[in-house]
């Protein structure tokens, strides 16, 4: 079933906005990307049903972080 509106996007970033408006919002492009991009890999590993410990901790160990983590979202 597909929803009428697009509440529930805009609830899954509600976090983000706040997050940022209280942090007094990004000062340079490469400052808002990082959080565009960790809370874009966390939400997939969410909805992944995955842990968020093994995911960091592979991409964290692994010379290739960006292999790892397809790696690990994959399977």
């Amino acid at each position: 079933m597909i929803d009428a509106t697009n509440w529930r996007a805009e609830q899954a970033l509600r976090p983000a906005v706040v997050t940022r408006k209280l942090c007094g919002g990004n000062r340079s492009q490469r400052a808002a990307q990082t959080p565009a991009v960790l809370a874009s890999v966390l939400r997939t590993i969410q909805q992944r049903q995955l842990d968020a410990g093994d995911v960091f901790s592979t991409l964290l160990r692994s010379p290739q972080p960006i292999t790892a983590l397809a790696r690990s979202l994959t399977t």
